[in-house]
């Protein structure tokens, strides 16, 4: 059991950075937009148009969260196929002697 989680701990860490990464950065877009107001939609006289800011977060959040995670289980799975044939060539062979 120790085992197996020590083999998705790096999926894990990896999980957790892509969230917040694209948290990072849905938040930094959406903040630009918001300074940048075209065409008067985030903000006005009648003040900040909050819907609007939201949508334009998820907008930017959603899809950078799935890239990202797409790019961490390839990842994960491209280093555990690399340590599954490590493994493979440094058992030594079994010839019944």
């Amino acid at each position: 059991m120790l085992h197996r989680a020590r083999r998705q701990r790096p999926l894990l860490l990896g999980l957790a950075l892509a969230f917040a990464a694209s948290i990072i950065v849905a938040v930094i877009a959406t903040v630009i937009d918001w300074w940048k107001n075209p065409s008067g939609l985030f903000h006005g006289p009648e003040g900040t148009q909050w819907r609007i800011v939201f949508d334009t977060f998820l907008s930017w959040w959603i899809p950078g969260f799935l890239y990202l995670l797409v790019v961490v289980i390839a990842v994960w799975l491209l280093g555990r196929a690399v340590s599954w044939a490590r493994r493979g060539r440094t058992k030594a062979p079994e010839n019944g002697d």
